[in-house]
Protein backbone atom coordinates (compact mmCIF):
# COMPACT_ATOMS: atom_id res chain seq x y z
CA UNK A 1 0.00 0.00 0.00
CA UNK A 2 2.54 2.25 0.58
CA UNK A 3 5.02 1.71 -2.00
CA UNK A 4 2.11 1.61 -4.34
CA UNK A 5 0.71 4.91 -3.28
CA UNK A 6 3.87 6.67 -3.21
CA UNK A 7 4.69 5.02 -7.04
CA UNK A 8 1.17 6.68 -8.16
CA UNK A 9 1.70 10.42 -6.16
CA UNK A 10 5.12 10.81 -8.56
CA UNK A 11 3.21 9.54 -11.74
CA UNK A 12 0.51 11.88 -11.33
CA UNK A 13 2.42 14.92 -10.18
CA UNK A 14 4.86 14.20 -13.46
CA UNK A 15 1.28 14.68 -15.16
CA UNK A 16 0.59 18.03 -14.33
CA UNK A 17 -1.84 16.78 -10.98
CA UNK A 18 -0.15 18.41 -7.55
CA UNK A 19 -1.00 15.54 -5.89
CA UNK A 20 -0.11 15.58 -2.38
CA UNK A 21 0.67 12.32 -0.31
CA UNK A 22 -1.15 11.01 3.49
CA UNK A 23 0.34 8.48 5.67
CA UNK A 24 -2.90 6.49 6.17
CA UNK A 25 -1.39 5.38 9.49
CA UNK A 26 -1.88 8.75 11.03
CA UNK A 27 -5.65 9.26 10.33
CA UNK A 28 -7.28 5.63 10.50
CA UNK A 29 -7.26 4.50 13.96
CA UNK A 30 -8.16 1.01 15.13
CA UNK A 31 -7.73 -1.04 18.53
CA UNK A 32 -5.09 -3.78 19.31
CA UNK A 33 -6.46 -6.16 17.09
CA UNK A 34 -3.42 -5.86 14.98
CA UNK A 35 -4.56 -8.32 11.86
CA UNK A 36 -7.84 -7.81 12.03
CA UNK A 37 -8.73 -3.99 13.51
CA UNK A 38 -11.53 -2.47 14.26
CA UNK A 39 -12.04 1.01 13.56
CA UNK A 40 -12.32 3.74 16.70
CA UNK A 41 -14.62 5.54 14.76
CA UNK A 42 -14.85 8.57 16.65
CA UNK A 43 -11.16 9.08 16.18
CA UNK A 44 -11.14 8.54 12.63
CA UNK A 45 -13.87 11.08 12.38
CA UNK A 46 -11.70 13.43 14.55
CA UNK A 47 -8.47 13.35 12.75
CA UNK A 48 -9.51 12.79 9.06
CA UNK A 49 -11.30 16.13 8.25
CA UNK A 50 -8.01 18.56 9.43
CA UNK A 51 -5.68 16.26 7.23
CA UNK A 52 -7.30 15.94 4.29
CA UNK A 53 -8.07 19.42 4.06
CA UNK A 54 -4.32 20.67 5.12
CA UNK A 55 -3.19 18.06 2.46
CA UNK A 56 -5.71 19.65 -0.34
CA UNK A 57 -4.85 23.06 0.22
CA UNK A 58 -2.98 24.07 -3.22
CA UNK A 59 -3.44 20.69 -4.81
CA UNK A 60 -5.46 19.17 -6.90
CA UNK A 61 -5.87 15.79 -5.45
CA UNK A 62 -4.53 14.05 -2.42
CA UNK A 63 -3.85 9.85 -2.28
CA UNK A 64 -3.84 7.74 0.74
CA UNK A 65 -3.80 4.01 1.59
CA UNK A 66 -6.53 1.35 2.26
CA UNK A 67 -5.71 -1.26 4.60
CA UNK A 68 -3.59 -0.11 6.98
CA UNK A 69 -3.79 1.60 10.25
CA UNK A 70 -2.62 2.36 13.90
CA UNK A 71 -3.80 1.65 17.24
CA UNK A 72 -3.48 4.95 19.83
CA UNK A 73 -0.19 4.11 20.26
CA UNK A 74 1.17 4.68 17.01
CA UNK A 75 1.79 0.84 16.45
CA UNK A 76 0.65 -0.17 12.78
CA UNK A 77 -2.35 -2.80 12.33
CA UNK A 78 -4.41 -3.35 9.64
CA UNK A 79 -7.98 -3.98 8.73
CA UNK A 80 -8.07 -7.29 7.43
CA UNK A 81 -9.97 -8.44 4.04
CA UNK A 82 -11.78 -5.54 2.21
CA UNK A 83 -9.57 -3.58 4.34
CA UNK A 84 -9.23 -1.34 1.05
CA UNK A 85 -12.74 -0.57 0.25
CA UNK A 86 -13.46 -0.20 4.31
CA UNK A 87 -10.84 2.40 4.40
CA UNK A 88 -12.32 4.62 1.61
CA UNK A 89 -15.44 4.36 2.77
CA UNK A 90 -14.71 5.44 6.53
CA UNK A 91 -12.45 8.01 4.89
CA UNK A 92 -15.87 9.12 2.83
CA UNK A 93 -18.03 9.15 5.87
CA UNK A 94 -15.43 11.31 7.91
CA UNK A 95 -15.56 13.91 5.29
CA UNK A 96 -18.69 14.11 4.88
CA UNK A 97 -18.22 13.01 0.69
CA UNK A 98 -21.10 13.52 -1.76
CA UNK A 99 -19.98 10.00 -3.34
CA UNK A 100 -17.86 6.76 -2.59
CA UNK A 101 -16.67 5.19 -5.18
CA UNK A 102 -15.48 1.73 -5.34
CA UNK A 103 -13.21 1.22 -8.20
CA UNK A 104 -12.88 -3.00 -8.86
CA UNK A 105 -12.50 -5.89 -11.99
CA UNK A 106 -16.47 -5.97 -12.50
CA UNK A 107 -19.26 -3.87 -13.92
CA UNK A 108 -20.99 -3.13 -10.58
CA UNK A 109 -23.11 -5.77 -8.55
CA UNK A 110 -24.88 -8.64 -10.65
CA UNK A 111 -28.21 -10.52 -9.32
CA UNK A 112 -25.92 -13.68 -9.06
CA UNK A 113 -22.56 -14.77 -9.10
CA UNK A 114 -22.16 -15.67 -12.84
CA UNK A 115 -19.84 -18.36 -11.97
CA UNK A 116 -22.67 -20.20 -10.33
CA UNK A 117 -25.72 -19.05 -12.69
CA UNK A 118 -25.56 -18.46 -16.45
CA UNK A 119 -27.36 -15.03 -17.46
CA UNK A 120 -26.98 -12.95 -14.98
CA UNK A 121 -27.90 -9.55 -15.23
CA UNK A 122 -26.00 -6.29 -13.62
CA UNK A 123 -28.09 -4.05 -11.40
CA UNK A 124 -28.01 -0.55 -12.09
CA UNK A 125 -29.10 0.80 -8.96
CA UNK A 126 -29.97 -1.11 -5.29
CA UNK A 127 -30.34 0.18 -1.70
CA UNK A 128 -27.63 0.82 0.78
CA UNK A 129 -29.62 -1.91 2.87
CA UNK A 130 -29.87 -4.46 -0.20
CA UNK A 131 -26.17 -4.06 -0.72
CA UNK A 132 -25.43 -4.50 3.10
CA UNK A 133 -27.56 -7.64 2.86
CA UNK A 134 -25.82 -9.01 -0.44
CA UNK A 135 -22.37 -8.44 0.80
CA UNK A 136 -23.13 -10.05 4.09
CA UNK A 137 -24.90 -13.16 2.38
CA UNK A 138 -22.32 -13.77 -0.16
CA UNK A 139 -21.95 -11.21 -2.62
CA UNK A 140 -17.99 -11.21 -3.67
CA UNK A 141 -17.66 -7.41 -4.93
CA UNK A 142 -18.84 -6.23 -2.11
CA UNK A 143 -17.34 -6.44 1.46
CA UNK A 144 -20.04 -5.90 4.73
CA UNK A 145 -17.90 -3.92 6.03
CA UNK A 146 -17.47 -1.65 3.13
CA UNK A 147 -21.20 -0.67 2.90
CA UNK A 148 -22.01 0.70 6.85
CA UNK A 149 -19.70 4.14 6.79
CA UNK A 150 -21.77 5.13 3.69
CA UNK A 151 -25.34 4.02 5.66
CA UNK A 152 -24.79 6.02 8.77
CA UNK A 153 -24.12 8.67 6.83
CA UNK A 154 -26.41 8.32 3.60
CA UNK A 155 -23.79 8.37 1.48
CA UNK A 156 -24.23 6.87 -2.61
CA UNK A 157 -21.54 4.49 -2.87
CA UNK A 158 -20.90 3.21 -6.75
CA UNK A 159 -18.93 0.10 -7.42
CA UNK A 160 -16.90 0.75 -10.88
CA UNK A 161 -14.91 -1.44 -13.05
CA UNK A 162 -11.04 0.03 -13.74
CA UNK A 163 -10.86 -2.05 -16.81
CA UNK A 164 -14.08 -0.15 -18.06
CA UNK A 165 -13.95 3.06 -16.59
CA UNK A 166 -16.48 4.48 -18.88
CA UNK A 167 -18.83 2.06 -17.87
CA UNK A 168 -21.83 2.79 -15.49
CA UNK A 169 -21.31 0.37 -12.67
CA UNK A 170 -24.06 -0.32 -9.51
CA UNK A 171 -25.42 3.01 -8.22
CA UNK A 172 -26.25 1.93 -4.36
CA UNK A 173 -28.72 4.58 -3.25
CA UNK A 174 -30.54 5.74 -0.09
CA UNK A 175 -34.20 3.16 -0.11
CA UNK A 176 -36.45 5.78 -0.73
CA UNK A 177 -34.60 6.46 -4.03
CA UNK A 178 -34.91 2.63 -5.03
CA UNK A 179 -37.73 0.81 -6.25
CA UNK A 180 -39.72 -2.61 -4.29
CA UNK A 181 -38.79 -6.24 -5.47
CA UNK A 182 -36.16 -8.92 -5.82
CA UNK A 183 -32.68 -7.77 -6.72
CA UNK A 184 -30.39 -10.78 -6.30
CA UNK A 185 -29.75 -14.00 -5.11
CA UNK A 186 -26.92 -14.56 -3.35
CA UNK A 187 -25.35 -17.66 -1.55
CA UNK A 188 -22.80 -18.96 0.82
CA UNK A 189 -21.58 -21.98 -0.16
CA UNK A 190 -20.00 -23.66 3.11
CA UNK A 191 -21.92 -23.42 6.22
CA UNK A 192 -22.70 -25.64 9.13
CA UNK A 193 -26.16 -25.53 10.44
CA UNK A 194 -25.95 -25.75 14.63
CA UNK A 195 -29.76 -27.42 16.35
CA UNK A 196 -29.56 -26.46 19.82
CA UNK A 197 -32.26 -28.23 22.09
CA UNK A 198 -33.36 -28.04 24.87
CA UNK A 199 -36.45 -28.69 27.62
CA UNK A 200 -35.34 -25.94 29.55
CA UNK A 201 -35.64 -22.75 27.17
CA UNK A 202 -39.48 -22.90 27.57
CA UNK A 203 -40.55 -20.26 29.65
CA UNK A 204 -37.09 -19.58 30.93
CA UNK A 205 -35.67 -15.95 30.47
CA UNK A 206 -32.09 -15.57 30.26
CA UNK A 207 -31.54 -18.89 28.26
CA UNK A 208 -30.72 -17.05 24.51
CA UNK A 209 -28.40 -15.15 26.72
CA UNK A 210 -26.33 -17.63 27.67
CA UNK A 211 -26.34 -19.25 24.30
CA UNK A 212 -25.07 -16.29 22.42
CA UNK A 213 -22.68 -15.50 24.89
CA UNK A 214 -20.61 -18.89 24.50
CA UNK A 215 -20.91 -17.83 20.88
CA UNK A 216 -19.59 -14.59 21.52
CA UNK A 217 -16.58 -15.56 24.12
CA UNK A 218 -15.34 -18.26 21.84
CA UNK A 219 -15.28 -15.78 18.69
CA UNK A 220 -17.73 -17.90 16.48
CA UNK A 221 -19.82 -15.16 14.60
CA UNK A 222 -23.91 -16.23 13.62
CA UNK A 223 -25.28 -15.28 10.06
CA UNK A 224 -28.80 -17.00 10.82
CA UNK A 225 -30.76 -17.68 13.72
CA UNK A 226 -34.41 -19.52 13.43
CA UNK A 227 -35.92 -19.99 16.91
CA UNK A 228 -38.92 -22.06 18.20
CA UNK A 229 -40.35 -23.12 21.41
CA UNK A 230 -37.10 -25.74 22.86
CA UNK A 231 -35.13 -25.46 19.92
CA UNK A 232 -32.51 -22.67 18.42
CA UNK A 233 -31.22 -23.18 15.01
CA UNK A 234 -28.27 -21.15 13.58
CA UNK A 235 -25.69 -21.05 10.69
CA UNK A 236 -22.13 -20.32 10.87
CA UNK A 237 -19.47 -20.58 8.14
CA UNK A 238 -17.58 -23.56 8.28
CA UNK A 239 -14.11 -22.16 8.40
CA UNK A 240 -15.41 -21.39 11.99
CA UNK A 241 -13.52 -23.37 14.82
CA UNK A 242 -17.09 -24.51 16.56
CA UNK A 243 -15.50 -27.66 18.92
CA UNK A 244 -15.90 -25.32 22.08
CA UNK A 245 -18.85 -23.93 21.66
CA UNK A 246 -20.28 -27.41 21.31
CA UNK A 247 -18.50 -28.83 23.88
CA UNK A 248 -20.28 -25.93 26.02
CA UNK A 249 -23.36 -26.12 24.99
CA UNK A 250 -23.34 -29.29 25.34
CA UNK A 251 -23.42 -29.02 29.08
CA UNK A 252 -27.30 -27.67 29.23
CA UNK A 253 -28.40 -28.93 25.78
CA UNK A 254 -28.96 -31.64 22.96
CA UNK A 255 -26.39 -30.23 19.98
CA UNK A 256 -26.34 -31.64 16.63
CA UNK A 257 -24.56 -29.92 14.01
CA UNK A 258 -25.08 -30.63 10.34
CA UNK A 259 -22.01 -30.22 7.75
CA UNK A 260 -22.14 -29.58 4.15
CA UNK A 261 -24.67 -27.02 4.16
CA UNK A 262 -25.20 -24.07 1.83
CA UNK A 263 -27.30 -20.99 2.69
CA UNK A 264 -29.38 -18.95 -0.20
CA UNK A 265 -30.86 -15.74 0.16
CA UNK A 266 -33.70 -13.91 -1.80
CA UNK A 267 -32.58 -10.31 -1.25
CA UNK A 268 -34.50 -7.56 -2.35
CA UNK A 269 -36.79 -3.89 -0.76
CA UNK A 270 -39.71 -4.99 0.80
CA UNK A 271 -39.66 -8.43 -0.81
CA UNK A 272 -42.37 -9.44 2.42
CA UNK A 273 -45.31 -7.19 0.26
CA UNK A 274 -45.01 -8.68 -2.79
CA UNK A 275 -47.70 -11.35 -3.48
CA UNK A 276 -47.03 -14.80 -4.07
CA UNK A 277 -43.30 -14.16 -2.91
CA UNK A 278 -42.90 -17.20 -0.17
CA UNK A 279 -44.99 -19.83 -3.33
CA UNK A 280 -41.73 -18.40 -5.70
CA UNK A 281 -39.63 -18.86 -3.66
CA UNK A 282 -39.61 -21.96 -2.79
CA UNK A 283 -41.26 -23.34 -5.76
CA UNK A 284 -36.96 -24.88 -6.86
CA UNK A 285 -37.11 -26.62 -3.58
CA UNK A 286 -39.57 -29.32 -4.43
CA UNK A 287 -37.51 -32.07 -4.76
CA UNK A 288 -34.23 -30.38 -1.99
CA UNK A 289 -34.77 -30.85 1.39
CA UNK A 290 -34.67 -27.76 3.32
CA UNK A 291 -33.11 -27.45 6.94
CA UNK A 292 -33.91 -23.87 8.18
CA UNK A 293 -35.66 -20.76 7.20
CA UNK A 294 -35.07 -17.31 8.09
CA UNK A 295 -36.46 -13.72 7.19
CA UNK A 296 -35.10 -10.71 8.00
CA UNK A 297 -36.85 -8.04 10.35
CA UNK A 298 -35.71 -5.54 7.76
CA UNK A 299 -38.29 -7.63 5.08
CA UNK A 300 -35.08 -7.18 3.03
CA UNK A 301 -34.08 -10.99 2.69
CA UNK A 302 -35.21 -14.40 2.89
CA UNK A 303 -32.93 -16.84 3.69
CA UNK A 304 -32.89 -20.64 3.80
CA UNK A 305 -30.29 -23.95 4.01
CA UNK A 306 -30.19 -26.75 1.13
CA UNK A 307 -27.45 -29.26 0.92
CA UNK A 308 -24.55 -28.28 -0.59
CA UNK A 309 -24.58 -30.69 -3.42
CA UNK A 310 -27.85 -29.00 -4.59
CA UNK A 311 -26.86 -25.44 -4.29
CA UNK A 312 -26.41 -24.66 -8.18
CA UNK A 313 -29.80 -26.16 -9.02
CA UNK A 314 -31.64 -24.08 -6.32
CA UNK A 315 -30.00 -20.91 -7.33
CA UNK A 316 -30.49 -20.92 -10.48
CA UNK A 317 -34.13 -21.84 -9.87
CA UNK A 318 -34.47 -18.83 -7.19
CA UNK A 319 -33.19 -16.51 -9.79
CA UNK A 320 -35.38 -17.63 -12.36
CA UNK A 321 -39.01 -17.42 -10.71
CA UNK A 322 -37.27 -14.22 -8.94
CA UNK A 323 -36.89 -12.45 -12.25
CA UNK A 324 -41.03 -13.05 -12.78
CA UNK A 325 -41.61 -10.46 -9.89
CA UNK A 326 -41.18 -7.71 -12.25
CA UNK A 327 -44.18 -8.76 -14.33
CA UNK A 328 -46.43 -9.99 -11.98
CA UNK A 329 -46.10 -8.09 -8.87
CA UNK A 330 -46.62 -4.70 -7.26
CA UNK A 331 -49.70 -3.32 -9.92
CA UNK A 332 -47.60 -2.55 -13.00
CA UNK A 333 -43.76 -4.39 -11.74
CA UNK A 334 -43.12 -4.14 -15.55
CA UNK A 335 -41.89 -0.34 -14.99
CA UNK A 336 -38.99 -1.36 -13.36
CA UNK A 337 -37.78 -3.01 -16.10
CA UNK A 338 -38.85 -1.11 -18.94
CA UNK A 339 -38.79 2.32 -17.08
CA UNK A 340 -35.71 3.82 -18.47
CA UNK A 341 -36.38 3.36 -21.75
CA UNK A 342 -40.41 4.70 -21.48
CA UNK A 343 -39.42 8.41 -21.96
CA UNK A 344 -42.79 9.35 -23.71
CA UNK A 345 -46.44 9.07 -22.36
CA UNK A 346 -47.63 7.87 -25.55
CA UNK A 347 -44.96 4.64 -26.80
CA UNK A 348 -45.17 3.70 -22.96
CA UNK A 349 -48.01 0.71 -23.88
CA UNK A 350 -46.47 -0.14 -26.97
CA UNK A 351 -43.37 -1.10 -25.43
CA UNK A 352 -44.95 -2.63 -22.63
CA UNK A 353 -46.68 -5.01 -25.03
CA UNK A 354 -43.57 -6.19 -26.50
CA UNK A 355 -41.74 -6.29 -23.52
CA UNK A 356 -44.77 -8.93 -22.28
CA UNK A 357 -44.65 -10.61 -25.68
CA UNK A 358 -41.11 -12.00 -24.74
CA UNK A 359 -41.42 -12.47 -21.30
CA UNK A 360 -43.52 -15.84 -22.39
CA UNK A 361 -44.32 -18.33 -24.93
CA UNK A 362 -47.89 -18.89 -24.47
CA UNK A 363 -50.18 -16.62 -26.12
CA UNK A 364 -52.69 -16.58 -23.38
CA UNK A 365 -50.11 -16.07 -19.99
CA UNK A 366 -49.38 -12.90 -22.62
CA UNK A 367 -52.83 -11.91 -22.71
CA UNK A 368 -53.55 -12.52 -19.53
CA UNK A 369 -50.78 -10.46 -18.28
CA UNK A 370 -51.26 -7.56 -20.51
CA UNK A 371 -54.89 -7.31 -19.55
CA UNK A 372 -53.84 -7.27 -15.90
CA UNK A 373 -51.35 -4.27 -16.49
CA UNK A 374 -53.68 -2.69 -18.26
CA UNK A 375 -56.31 -2.58 -15.49
CA UNK A 376 -53.40 -1.63 -12.94
CA UNK A 377 -54.15 1.41 -11.19
CA UNK A 378 -50.58 3.14 -11.14
CA UNK A 379 -47.98 3.05 -13.76
CA UNK A 380 -44.45 4.48 -12.71
CA UNK A 381 -42.41 6.36 -15.50
CA UNK A 382 -39.10 7.64 -14.67
CA UNK A 383 -38.18 10.17 -17.38
CA UNK A 384 -34.60 11.01 -18.34
CA UNK A 385 -34.57 14.46 -15.85
CA UNK A 386 -34.92 11.56 -13.02
CA UNK A 387 -38.20 12.95 -12.01
CA UNK A 388 -40.72 10.05 -10.97
CA UNK A 389 -44.16 10.97 -12.36
CA UNK A 390 -47.80 8.94 -11.65
CA UNK A 391 -50.11 8.01 -14.63
CA UNK A 392 -52.91 6.56 -14.46
CA UNK A 393 -56.21 5.60 -15.99
CA UNK A 394 -57.85 8.95 -14.12
CA UNK A 395 -55.13 11.05 -15.14
CA UNK A 396 -55.02 9.54 -18.56
CA UNK A 397 -58.84 10.92 -19.23
CA UNK A 398 -58.09 13.78 -17.83
CA UNK A 399 -54.95 14.75 -19.45
CA UNK A 400 -52.85 15.05 -16.28
CA UNK A 401 -49.47 13.31 -14.71
CA UNK A 402 -48.42 13.58 -11.29
CA UNK A 403 -45.05 14.58 -9.87
CA UNK A 404 -43.89 12.59 -6.81
CA UNK A 405 -41.69 15.60 -5.54
CA UNK A 406 -44.17 17.36 -4.55
CA UNK A 407 -47.85 15.79 -5.74
CA UNK A 408 -48.25 18.76 -8.07
CA UNK A 409 -50.96 17.93 -11.12
CA UNK A 410 -49.53 19.36 -14.65
CA UNK A 411 -51.45 19.14 -17.53
CA UNK A 412 -50.19 16.20 -20.14
CA UNK A 413 -51.51 18.64 -23.16
CA UNK A 414 -49.00 21.59 -22.03
CA UNK A 415 -46.02 19.90 -20.47
CA UNK A 416 -45.74 16.54 -22.84
CA UNK A 417 -43.51 18.32 -25.10
CA UNK A 418 -41.32 19.72 -21.89
CA UNK A 419 -41.08 16.35 -19.65
CA UNK A 420 -37.26 16.10 -20.50
CA UNK A 421 -36.47 19.97 -19.41
CA UNK A 422 -38.28 19.39 -15.99
CA UNK A 423 -35.31 19.24 -13.24
CA UNK A 424 -37.07 20.00 -10.29
CA UNK A 425 -40.09 21.31 -8.79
Amino acid sequence: ELLSSTIICFAMNSKGIRTNFIDARKMMITNDSYLKGEPVVEEIVKRVPGIVTEAYTGRDAVITQGFIASNLNGEQTVLGRGGSDYSASLIGMAVDAERIEIWTDVDGVRTADPRRVPNTKYLEKISLEEAAEMAHFGAKVLHPLTIEPAVKKNIPLFVLNSMNPSGKGTAILRSELIEDGVKSVSFKENIRVINIFSMRMINTSGFLRRVFEIFSENKVSVDLISTSEANISVTVDASQKIDAVVEQLSEFSDVIVDDDKSQVSVIGKNIVRLNGMLKKTFTPLKKCNVYMISQGASFVNISFVVDREELTEVVKGALAEAGNFDVLVNNAGVMDDMAAMANVTDEKYEYVIKFLAVTSDDENEVDKRRKRFEKSILVRLVYSCNVLFYDCEYSRSNNTIWCSECTVIYDRRTCKSTWRGISSC
